[in-house]
């Protein structure tokens, strides 16, 4: 069968416009996927910049508990442990630049840079309750396991100190 001139028109616009609607689709469907995989990817960003945040957190918050527990004794802080808190500290708020959405980045840079603690032990309350509050969202389980591990260490390290830093020497050199 033979087609007119304007059937064949016709027949070609159909085409094109198919033609047209497929190419839009196909450049619509790559934009929102190469989106949606930039957001996947920062939101891996984030959720990387946050893990290394809170387990620096954890690091600091060793270093503080050496300097806290020589405070208590009334002893200056080892100059070793005070460089890794300072050395630690900066290193957790330059990736606090890198991921400026959290919201406990004030408290995180008051409880490293701020004067206005009394005592270490104190800051060491206050680091505390961050790592718990970071740690339900990070890793969970750990978080809580972490927390049993520190009490428990509190509570000998009031107990008695000394024995205390026998058993710590056994673990950590």
């Amino acid at each position: 069968m033979f087609l007119t001139s304007y059937e064949k028109e016709v027949e070609f616009r159909a085409m094109l416009t198919h033609f047209s609607i497929a190419l839009l689709s196909a450049a619509f469907g790559a934009a929102a996927g190469g989106y949606f995989h930039w957001l996947s990817e920062k939101k891996k960003s984030h959720e990387e910049i946050l893990l290394q945040i809170y387990m620096l957190l954890i690091e600091l918050n060793g270093a503080l508990f050496w300097i806290a527990s020589r405070q208590v004794r009334g002893e200056d802080p080892n100059p070793e442990h005070a460089k890794k808190f300072s050395d630690l500290s900066w290193r957790i708020a330059d990736l606090l630049r890198q991921f400026d959405k959290l919201p406990e980045t004030p408290e995180i840079l008051t409880v490293m840079f701020s004067l206005r603690f009394r005592s270490e032990v104190q800051r060491t309350e206050e680091i505390d309750r961050l790592l718990k509050q970071l740690g339900r969202r990070v890793n969970p389980r750990y978080d809580s396991a972490m927390k049993q591990i520190s009490d428990e260490s509190r509570k000998l390290m009031a107990d008695d100190v000394e024995e205390f830093l026998r058993r710590q020497k056994r673990i950590q050199p």
